[in-house]
């Protein structure tokens, strides 16, 4: 039987402004993420019928069965189908879980647009991208192109163009539950008198005046309890980081380099010390949609 490959690759937030909690518990942010070159690997196949799910790599604290977001999109896409068809699914992971680096809604929405691939269908990428939301927040962003300024509750997408940067990406071997970050978050501003103070994002602005408006709102929350996450920024800083900032809710936390060597000498200080240190760089596509050219740079954590 035919077996379509898709690679699902992770994102960083270049900046997350957290403005308040909305009536439908949900938060109100604003996020800049950009895909980068660490991913993880699916592989589809079809079946006669259910969905069969097969979990490799950085597996340990992946959920099982229906409770994973891969069986969930498959789920609800093959209900969208409306035949009697099933779907065999491998998944590889090499993106930590809960390292606010989205690795499972990368993987929902890779699996939408894998059964797209496999079973020929005619949905668009926005049609995929509203039955993506009931999935996850930041599950639509992944059906982007790649680089995109998020609003609302993070379903509310404007691509942009942003450029390649050579980054790393430190897990520090923890994870850290998002629901338990925002509920830490406190506001002091309604969310409309915050909209006020917004970050006047352009997307023709130079990449280094952008340098200085990279902030993470989560992150003074998140340090009080992990103080390693802030001894990591002020790290890679050191070693000639341009900016570092915790990703999404944590536990990563990432450093943009205009320096290779930089960068790399960075990753090498880290590795060995009870880090996932992966070295790469930030994309200018999405490698859900790009598979040929994203199969010359897969870079493992180490």
């Amino acid at each position: 039987m035919r077996q379509v490959r898709i690679l699902s690759p992770a994102k960083i937030n270049l900046f997350l402004e957290v403005l308040g909690k909305r009536p439908d518990g949900y938060h109100e942010i604003r996020t800049l993420m950009q895909v980068v070159d660490l991913w993880d690997e699916i592989f589809l196949k079809e079946r006669e019928s259910g969905i069969e799910l097969q979990v490799t790599g950085l597996a340990a604290t992946v959920p099982r069965g229906e409770d994973n977001l891969v069986h969930r999109a498959a789920r609800l896409l093959l209900r969208e189908m409306g035949t009697p068809v099933g779907i065999s699914i491998s998944l590889h992971k090499r993106i930590p879980t809960a390292g606010g680096l989205g690795g499972g809604s990368s993987n929902a929405a890779a699996t939408l647009w894998g059964m797209k691939r496999l079973f020929e269908l005619p949905f668009s990428k926005g049609q995929l991208r509203d039955l993506a939301l009931s999935l996850g927040s930041d599950v639509p962003f992944f059906l982007s192109s790649g680089s995109a300024l998020a609003e609302g509750r993070g379903e509310i997408l404007q691509e942009v163009e942003l450029p390649c940067r050579w980054a790393i990406i430190v897990y520090p071997g923890f994870g850290v539950s998002s629901k338990w970050a925002y509920q830490r978050k406190k506001f002091e501003l309604t969310i409309e008198s915050k909209k006020d103070k917004y970050i006047r994002f352009d997307k023709d602005c130079p990449w280094e005046e952008l340098y200085p408006f990279f902030v993470n709102e989560l992150e003074e929350v998140v340090v009080e309890r992990y103080p390693l996450i802030r001894d990591l920024k002020e790290a890679l800083l050191h070693a000639g980081a341009r900016v570092a900032l915790m990703s999404g809710s944590g536990s990563s936390v990432f450093g943009i380099f205009d320096d290779r060597a930089q960068a790399a000498e960075a990753a090498r200080h880290w590795r060995g010390q009870d880090c996932l240190v992966h070295e790469g760089r930030t994309l200018d596509f999405n490698p859900i949609f790009r598979e040929e050219e994203s199969a010359q740079h897969i870079r493992p954590f180490s």
